[in-house]
């Protein structure tokens, strides 16, 4: 078994939110099947203890070749700089820039939802500090690692986070929306004694066949509302087709979880219109550039013909006629 490679966005069907049996705790579900496009195959190198697949190293880079500036030939044989180059680099960064930029906001809107205002984590000491792992396939080879990132989740947000990782509940791997309810208010009770905690049930029954089922405490509730624990859940599903490893998904599911749900989200416009500023800014500057080497060629190519033009023998003469005569009159 394995993650192989996700498609589709967060959301549709496959999920049910709602009041849970236990002391007000919400309970939230959502399964693989509700995202389509799913890619065959599962994670290559999975072995018990999590080993780590190859990367793919390939990275897209620009390269500016040459450093060779263009420019007209002057009276004097100097090259001086042409002024498209500095439009031509003007273009490209904007390129790239609106690139990166509807990369940014595609990746962020596919799986993880916004979020909406600022929220106030959790008092400290409502939530106690427990286990955080249960890993009943062995998947985490690296336990201090996974930890650390769980416990920066639950420093950020005053909720603690516990993960409970399987295959299979009690041997069956068709598991009802009651069963896992009932299966994660019994773990609950049995190893945390507030209500201040979050227990993220992760089964994944067959390669790009999982269900994430969740129990939040009726006091961690209060900073894990439906749009928190859909951020949560948006991080799951759109690192699970990653080159990462087991040890580094689930860590950085819950660091990068933790500060995008614990941090007001820019809106997109906003983001827009400060790029698009940006953007204006720079090519304002580059306009001034431009007109500024515009201008010492234009005094390079006067310079240069002044001193390419030979000098009439006949206007000599009227020189030195001209300075004796100023000679003569001051004698």
């Amino acid at each position: 078994m394995g993650r192989g490679g996700r498609g589709g966005g967060f959301g549709g069907g496959g999920r049910s939110f709602g009041g849970g049996n236990s002391g007000g705790r919400s309970f939230g579900h959502v399964s693989s099947s509700s995202r389509g496009g799913f890619t065959s195959g599962g994670r290559a190198g999975r072995s018990g203890g999590g080993s780590s697949p190859g990367r793919s190293s390939g990275s897209p880079f620009i390269f500016f070749g040459g450093g060779r500036s263009y420019g007209g030939r002057y009276g004097s044989g100097n090259r001086g700089p042409s002024p498209y180059s500095a439009v031509i680099v003007v273009v490209i960064i904007i390129i790239i820039l609106a690139v990166a930029i509807a990369a940014v906001l595609y990746s962020d809107g596919s799986s993880v939802p916004a979020s909406t205002y600022q929220r106030e984590p959790l008092v400290k000491g409502i939530a106690l500090e427990t286990e955080y792992l249960k890993d009943d396939v062995h998947w985490i080879s690296n336990v201090s690692g996974v930890e650390r990132s769980m416990r920066y989740f639950y420093d950020k947000t005053g909720v603690m986070p516990y993960l409970w990782i399987t295959d299979s509940l009690d041997g069956d791997f068709f598991v009802s929306d009651d069963e896992a309810e009932t299966a994660l208010n019994a773990l609950y009770d049995e190893e945390i004694s507030d209500e201040g905690h979050i227990v993220i049930l992760f089964l994944e029954t067959s390669s790009s066949d999982y269900d994430i089922y969740y129990v939040a405490g009726t006091a961690a509730s209060t900073v894990f509302d439906q749009e928190a624990c859909d951020i949560l859940i948006g991080y799951f599903d759109r690192y699970y087709y990653s080159d990462y490893d087991e040890n580094e998904y689930f860590s950085k599911v819950f660091t990068e979880a933790a500060d995008r749900i614990m941090t007001k989200t820019l809106p997109t416009g906003l983001i827009l219109i400060c790029v698009a500023a940006a953007l204006v800014a720079l090519i304002c500057v580059f306009a001034f550039i431009l007109a500024m080497v515009k201008r010492v060629n234009e005094r390079k190519r006067l310079n240069a013909e002044i001193l390419n033009t030979p000098i009439d023998e006949d206007d000599a003469f009227n020189i030195e006629d001209d300075a004796d005569k100023a000679a003569k009159k001051y004698d």
